[in-house]
């Protein structure tokens, strides 16, 4: 999800100490990197990846990121120039001009840089998802490929939720649209959803792609839960064997599953939760 401001400051607008660029993404730091390698890992190849696997157009507009060395140096920013905008441990914003992504070194600094970073991605163009699709997104791309099948935190609770009979409400996620009211659970659910979607099967991933691309191009569709259950005579029992998957092969990755190719999580951020 995108947050818009009226009082948005361009990083070119002060000196940093250190500035570089990865791929689409330029950096401003208060503090100089020892690692450079370690963004190339992080954002190297995101855009690419997230494209090809939604089958998103090329973006070339430059994202920019503002990364400071220390929290007390980024809530003093942030209050400063967004006083109005909860904290968040790392958040995506946009306005008229580019967008802006704003976080500080921490220890879980590749998820975040990379969750936000899939928001800049999917909102480049300024046309909004919906609350729990962005964030459904941001989640399953946020850690590596190598992960994102059976590693992802989310995945044993989600598989053995599945396995008692509890299967989330798409429809309940797909009436939410404020982000004061979005919890642990939602970003929990609207992340099964995504690994469903992508993973189930070759019609639940053209659905999601089909799905996007209409919302691109701001064609009226009806919510994607109505068009899943057209596709699905049992939503809950394909839920549970897709699932059943995650149980019983946690040594999977990804790359063992369907293959995500180009064949076939406005505010946005991180709240301070230690669980997270």
């Amino acid at each position: 999800m995108v947050v818009a401001t009226t009082a948005f400051a361009q990083p070119s607008d002060r000196q940093w100490p250190f500035e570089t660029k990865v791929d689409i993404f330029k950096l401003h730091s208060d503090f100089e990197l020892d690692d450079r390698q370690q963004l190339e890992i992080i954002l190297g190849d995101l855009r690419e990846d997230v494209s090809s696997i939604l089958q998103l157009p090329n973006q070339d507009a430059s994202i920019h990121i503002v990364l400071f060395s220390n929290l007390k140096e980024y809530t003093r920013y942030m209050q400063f120039y967004f006083p109005s905008i909860v904290q968040r441990r790392a958040i995506y914003l946009q306005d008229r001009g580019p967008g802006m992504l704003f976080t500080f070194w921490h220890d879980d600094i590749e998820i975040d840089l990379r969750h936000e970073a899939v928001h800049a991605i999917l909102n480049q163009r300024g046309i909004q998802l919906p609350l729990w699709l962005d964030e459904g997104l941001a989640e399953y791309f946020e850690v590596p490929k190598a992960q994102r099948f059976a590693n992802n935190g989310y995945a044993p609770v989600v598989a053995e939720r599945a396995k008692s009979g509890l299967v989330p409400s798409l429809m309940h996620l797909e009436k939410l649209n404020n982000m004061a009211e979005f919890s642990e659970e939602n970003y929990r659910d609207s992340w099964a959803w995504i690994h469903f979607l992508l993973h189930r099967r070759q019609e639940t991933r053209q659905l999601l792609v089909d799905y996007l691309i209409r919302h691109r191009k701001q064609i009226p569709q009806p919510f994607l839960s109505k068009q899943l259950a057209g596709i699905a005579s049992d939503l809950s029992l394909e839920f549970d064997e897709h699932f059943a998957k995650v149980r019983n092969n946690p040594a999977l990755n990804a790359s063992s599953q369907l293959p995500l190719d180009s064949s076939i999580k406005t505010v946005s951020g991180v709240l301070f939760n230690p669980s997270r």
